[in-house]
């Protein structure tokens, strides 16, 4: 096209130039109110010309550019001006665009270099060329690397750390070159060497260079399974390019040269994750786990076999400093070795995607013991690593069902309170998967051994561990819905409130203490929060619910009222209305004692009701002792009307006329404070 339109410059501009030079002209300032409807305009210029717009554009680049040094208060266009710069960079590939508009790093004030484009880079840059990277801006970050140290030198302290900012900067761009690249194969084993040193050397950006790993295999595993997302209506058009020069075969080769080089990086980034004291976000790990699905065999078993020899060492190490720490103070020693431990369990773990099935059963026989260790940290890690085995490597769950499930049981006396929430992962996996292998047969007893620490698990202190088991809940009653033969959702349920047979401590209604009636409880609301269809069998437990309000326990109470919010916020103004009368009742009674810290919540569950059913429903019901309680509800929900009748005609319609409600999510807290 180029080509064309220089053999026709005699004749003058052609038709892509003018439309492109009328185009370019909407950026002058005479048209500065239209500006944000014209960087969409100039945007989709750039999208259609693709590459040719550093050709066709040229001088619209230099124009954005320009209008970057225009002050904010004459400028309100600042973020479309970045998504249209954004646009140019994405359809002529960063290395033209750079030629265009540099980043200008030779400035001799640092002031001057254009730090804007950064975040624009990071964003838009997609199918590039990793030998750019490599050639051009880590040329970059060498130069400024010395200037950085020179200005230190010369105790321009300021100016050196941001030359260092610069260098981060520069570094930070690589998650996006790593972006379906067009040179993996060709250029990748020259990024391999300055990677290597980085990674040993800048702690600062190893989340950087581990998170621009992780894509550079994920992408590549995705197009070689066929899973690649290049037909998304939601993809741009930079990106639909760039995906557009995959196809399996290139993904292949691009695989083959990031599995010669595993052994490298395993090795190096096993190392560095032995050393370190954290691993923020996982990115070692995930790193270290990604080139072991993609590693020769031979090299995660041999990586997998050392560490499991050290693993070894370290636990005979620290049980003799376990044994003699009850002669000498070498707490220190000791909580190294623990550490140590638990370090090199989770690089066991980060192997589990290249280990065969040896390996595996390997890795089951080290964690076992861990499971009822001492030290919090190491049983916490322990049932982390279980959970992660059973969630993913479903063939061993059906080999050795049954020991974990006598395993489980087994190892309860031993449960440390910081390994609980793993232990619920763990405990789901087992109750779904003996579900869908015998949904029938087996399915009361294994729920039934494990139902009572489940529930009990919804009293815990620490939140995260308090999450997981309503999550694990909920999860089992879908499990339940999902089967072919119906009401096995409702016998979940029956079983939550009715208690458990057998020697299994008995809980809920047939429970005996106040943490464990409390617990069964708050474990029905959330299950008839959860599925409406169990709405029903909730309300069968409201003379039950009287009861317990009854015995003026703070715990039970909280609960129990807690449970009664469900019901009314989820249930329709029809059904709420045969009951009406016992829930008005069993609510009153908390009125009579001045003394009560719940009054508020029993007032607020009257005005659910008024809400659901309506004003002279409720005062049908109400005891003309009570009068006065509804009359200033009434009052405060007519003042409440009024207030939205100011703004809006259809607020007070619909505050007053409402037959259902519900919460957009659950959220304990809320429900039982």
């Amino acid at each position: 096209i180029i080509h064309a339109q220089s053999d026709d410059r005699k004749s003058g501009p052609t038709i892509i130039e003018k439309v492109c030079a009328i185009i370019e002209s909407l950026l002058d300032y005479h048209y500065s109110v239209a500006w944000d409807m014209a960087f969409q305009v100039v945007s989709t210029m750039f999208d259609k010309l693709g590459y040719y717009s550093s050709y066709f554009m040229k001088g619209t680049i230099k124009n954005l550019a320009d209008m970057q040094s225009l002050p904010d208060e004459d400028f309100p266009y600042r973020k479309q001006l970045h998504e249209c710069v954004g646009s140019a960079l994405g359809a002529m590939g960063p290395e033209t665009f750079l030629g265009i508009l540099p980043l200008n790093f030779q400035a001799n004030d640092l002031s001057e270099v254009n730090v804007w484009l950064f975040p624009i880079l990071k964003q838009h840059i997609v199918g590039a060329r990793l030998g750019f990277f490599c050639e051009t801006l880590l040329g970059l970050v060498e130069e400024m690397k010395q200037r950085s140290r020179r200005l230190g030198l010369e105790g321009k302290v300021f100016s050196s750390r941001s030359a260092d900012a610069l260098v981060y900067s520069v570094w930070s761009l690589l998650p996006s070159f790593c972006n379906y690249p067009l040179d993996t194969a060709k250029s990748f084993k020259d990024l391999l060497k300055p990677i290597c040193s980085a990674l040993d050397e800048e702690h600062d950006i190893r989340g950087i260079i581990c998170s621009s790993l992780q894509i550079l295999i994920q992408q590549n595993k995705r197009i070689k399974e066929g899973k690649d997302d290049a037909d998304s209506a939601e993809i741009c058009p930079a990106k639909q390019r760039a995906i557009s020069h995959y196809t399996p075969e290139i993904a292949g080769e691009n695989l083959n040269v990031l599995t010669a080089s595993a052994p490298q990086l395993l090795k190096l980034l096993s190392g560095i994750f032995m050393k370190s004291t954290v691993d923020e976000g996982g990115s070692l790990q995930s790193t270290i786990g990604e080139f072991a699905s993609i590693a020769h065999k031979n090299v995660v078993r041999t990586l997998f076999k050392n560490t499991m020899e050290r693993l070894l060492e370290v636990t005979q190490q620290a049980g003799v400093a376990e044994a003699s720490n009850m002669q000498v103070d070498n707490s220190s020693s000791k909580s190294s070795l623990f550490f140590k431990r638990a370090r090199l369990i989770d690089l066991a773990v980060s192997l589990l995607p290249g280990l065969d099935e040896p390996a595996l059963n390997l890795l089951f026989i080290a964690i076992k013991p861990a499971l009822q260790d001492v030290d919090g940290l190491i049983q916490k890690k322990a049932y982390k690593v279980l959970s992660i085995i059973l969630r993913n490597q479903k063939g061993f769950l059906s080999a050795k069902l049954e020991e974990l499930l006598k395993l489980m049981i087994e190892v309860l006396p031993s449960l440390h309170f910081s390994a609980k929430r793993h232990r619920l992962d763990c405990l789901y996996e087992l109750i779904t998967h003996a579900s869908k292998v015998d949904p029938n047969l087996r399915r009361h007893e294994i729920l039934s051994s494990f139902l009572t620490e489940i529930i009990l698990a919804l009293k815990e202190a620490n939140k995260k561990t308090r999450n997981r088991a309503y999550e694990v809940l909920v999860q089992i009653g879908h499990e339940y819905g999902d089967q072919d033969d119906g009401g096995q959702r409702e016998h979940l349920f029956n079983m939550v409130a009715r208690g458990l047979a057998g020697e299994t401590p008995h809980i809920g209604v047939a429970g005996e203490t106040p943490h464990m009636i409390s617990a069964a409880v708050k474990g029905l609301a959330r299950l008839a929060y959860e599925f409406s269809d169990l709405v029903s069998s909730a309300y069968k437990l409201l003379p039950s619910t009287y009861l317990l309000l009854q015995r003026k326990n703070r715990e039970i109470i909280k609960a129990n009222l807690g449970l009664l919010k469900v019901l009314v916020a989820k249930s329709q103004a029809e059904g709420l209305q045969a009951h009406l009368a016992s829930l008005v009742e069993g609510l009153l009674k908390w009125q009579d004692d001045t003394k009560n810290h719940f009054k508020a919540k029993v007032k607020l569950l009257l005005e659910m009701l008024v809400r659901k059913c309506g004003i002279d429903a409720v005062k049908a019901v109400m005891p003309e002792e009570h009068m006065k309680l509804l009359t200033n509800i009434r009052k405060i929900k007519e003042r409440k009307e009024k207030k939205q009748a100011v703004s809006s005609v259809e607020s007070k319609s619909h505050l007053s006329k409402a037959t259902t409600s519900r919460l957009s999510r659950w959220n304990h807290t809320k429900i039982f404070s």
